[in-house]
């Protein structure tokens, strides 16, 4: 009988920690990003980062660092690359690190997210 208990306890923490495994692989899908957004101007700019990256299901995080003009993104490395994230910042009008922002864009920001360039 103890030999029984041992070989299912023994079971469940191998199937244990294949379930760990499974999860542990989809986070590594996850890839993290970090752009340089030198335009980014108040939270209105914020807010429409975020929202247009968050509008991307492949995108998972936004987080906008006002002061230090960053914007760090957790996406799903098999769906979206840096390059389309970066393209997504500059099509709502604002510079993602060498990528300039889309002008007819940004003429339709609110001024308070105008920096006059």
């Amino acid at each position: 009988m103890n030999k029984f208990i041992i070989i299912i306890t023994v079971l469940f923490i191998i199937n244990g920690c294949s379930a760990k495994k499974n999860n542990e692989s989809e986070i590594i899908g996850l890839k993290k990003v970090q752009i340089h957004t030198p335009s980014v101007m108040c939270n209105m700019c914020v807010n429409t980062i975020q929202k247009t990256l968050l509008s991307n299901d492949a995108i998972k995080s936004v987080e906008v660092d006002l002061n230090r003009k960053l914007t760090f993104v957790e996406y799903l490395n098999e769906s979206i690359n840096a390059d389309s994230i970066k393209n997504l910042i500059s099509q709502a009008g604002y510079d993602a690190d060498d990528i300039p922002r889309n002008r007819d864009s940004y003429n339709q920001l609110p001024a308070c997210c105008k920096d006059g360039k």
